[in-house]
């Protein structure tokens, strides 16, 4: 395992979150100590324990990071016409199906984590009750946009990102005509 030189514009926290993104592709949480995620982001451990208090710290942050992102793709309301398929697909469920793509690795550790489903779900159904303004609309569509991820993510992501996106864009279609956005 080769360590890595500070030398790009980060800060060491980021180094850290980093490194710890890698490794989390490479092995099992479990199997991953400070010491390892120390030495590939080119730190020290007492370096490490100044930015977090263990892995499971530095993974609530990375959890919460990505969640975060996630969430902030439904503020977006706007529509980008797909030229390769000749139909509209809503840039939220493009963005979000990308992100999970670009993440899957740390999606594929999470997705049955249920303290993980649960956290997702109270983001998601928050930034959906702006929307909606319905509890029930809110929590169907959360969980059926969750459901619908989780199964891309247990397949390794093998459906394109455009494909999955049209599944996702068809669920927030009929939330909106249910709701009458």
């Amino acid at each position: 395992m080769k360590k890595r030189v500070l030398t790009e514009s980060l800060t060491i926290q980021q180094y850290i979150i980093v490194a710890f993104q890698e490794l989390l592709s490479e092995l099992p949480f479990e199997k991953i100590t400070v010491q390892l995620i120390a030495k590939r982001a080119g730190v020290n451990r007492s370096t490490f324990y100044l930015h977090f208090k263990d892995k499971n710290d530095l993974l609530d942050e990375i959890t919460e990071q990505l969640l975060l992102e996630f969430v902030s793709y439904y503020q977006v309301k706007s529509i980008e016409v797909d030229e390769e398929i000749g139909t509209a697909i809503a840039r939220v469920p493009l963005q979000i199906c990308e992100h999970i793509h670009q993440n899957s690795d740390f999606y594929k550790g999470r997705i049955r984590d249920r303290a993980f489903i649960t956290r997702l779900y109270e983001l998601l159904y928050e930034t959906l009750q702006v929307t909606f303004k319905n509890e029930a609309l809110s929590s169907f569509t959360a969980f059926g946009t969750i459901g619908y991820l989780t199964k891309w993510i247990e397949e390794d992501c093998q459906m394109s990102v455009k494909e999955t996106a049209g599944g996702l864009t068809s669920i927030g279609e009929m939330a909106y005509r249910v709701n009458g956005v």
